[in-house]
């Protein structure tokens, strides 16, 4: 430690004054030669002395930040001095953002937009350049949306110290509203989803057919049924099993009798990627609702399809996912009723995607 303690409290003193904005005590403690935990007992003792004697000047501490900041009993003195002066307000779009943001932390966009009602793209963006929001590495759900949090700035602007200094509210608090409203807008579109007959899912392997299928069928009180498993139930094996000992012909033909097989109502049906050239079938399923083509980039599809020795999919030899992709895209495009991107995006956000345009 260099100097004494009196010595290093007086020059963080001068530190903080000159420092305007909250100063990492980790930043101060390389000035002396301390550890961060050390100077940050230093300016906690100096906060209590500047309560101690009622000084008109206090410090704030914000996570290991600290700052200057004036009494909260001079405010209106404050503000007297300083009127007229322009306040910068955020919007309501923006505080209602905001408050998501900063109890649900971290969140994605997706669920910020599923409980607005609304997209909030840009809000969030207008956040961040303001710099009371900050990206917080990536979800491991569909896509690895990017998951939000807020800032120091945020908590410096609110006068906290951390997060747990938010008024206590829970997620149903926030939330409870939003779901008295979707209850009712559920029921509707569960009578309407009803009406429409069979959902049937395309497009390639690991696009979501079947997470997404699943999901849906929840949302708008459908069944599901996973064409792969009604196929292994007839064949008594699994895809790959039947790839490998009959070979991709086999393979085609089971898959469509599979599908000719499917007598389903009221039913959410996800298909094989491959499933999209037996056309018959196809088109017979089509006759019972809408087909739902989820697009991905071959990008995606290259990424997501490690396990190609045991994932049962048909492939010739010396063929390439690349191949597999603008081979089976034209097919997927014929076919569709509805197209949806699926790269990116959570699972909620598909859904009700596919909701809105059924």
């Amino acid at each position: 430690m260099t100097g004494s303690r009196e010595i290093i409290k007086s020059a963080l003193e001068s530190m903080l004054y000159v420092w305007g904005r909250p100063l990492p005590a980790r930043d101060a403690a390389k000035v002396f030669g301390l550890t961060e935990d050390e100077a940050v007992q230093l300016f906690l003792e100096l906060q209590k002395e500047y309560e101690g004697r009622d000084s008109g000047i206090r410090i704030r501490r914000i996570r290991n930040s600290f700052q200057f900041i004036t009494a909260p009993e001079n405010a209106e003195f404050v503000r007297r001095l300083c009127t007229p002066v322009k306040e910068k307000r955020l919007s309501q779009a923006s505080l209602e953002v905001l408050a998501v943001i900063a109890y649900l932390q971290p969140v994605t966009r997706g669920r910020i937009d599923q409980i607005r009602g609304v997209k909030c793209d840009r809000v969030v963006e207008g956040l961040i350049d303001k710099g009371l929001v900050e990206s917080r590495g990536r979800s491991s759900g569909v896509g690895r949306p990017i998951l939000y949090g807020t800032t120091d700035k945020f908590l410096e602007q609110l006068g906290l110290e951390s997060l747990d200094d938010l008024p206590e509210i829970s997620e149903e608090g926030i939330l409870r509203q939003e779901r008295e409203e979707e209850s009712i807008q559920n029921e509707e579109l569960e009578t309407k989803m009803k009406e429409q007959g069979n959902v049937i899912m395309v497009g390639m392997p690991s696009c979501g057919k079947s997470t997404v299928g699943a999901a849906l069928a929840e949302a708008s009180g459908k069944k599901f049924l996973d064409v792969d498993d009604v196929i292994e139930s007839q064949e008594g094996r699994t895809l790959q099993e039947i790839i490998d000992a009959d070979g991709n012909d086999y393979f085609s033909d089971a898959e469509r009798r599979a599908l000719l097989s499917i007598d389903a109502r009221n039913t959410v049906i996800a298909t094989g990627g491959s499933a999209i050239f037996a056309e018959d079938a196809i088109e017979r399923l089509r006759k019972t609702g809408k087909v739902v083509y989820i697009r991905i980039q071959e990008s995606t599809v290259e990424k997501r399809l490690d396990n190609l020795d045991s994932r049962g999919v048909t492939m010739e030899k010396g063929q390439t996912l690349a191949d597999l992709y603008n081979l089976r895209t034209p097919y997927y495009e014929k076919h569709a009723d509805i197209t949806v991107d699926g790269d990116g995006r959570e699972i909620a956000d598909v859904v009700a995607e596919i909701c809105k345009k059924l």
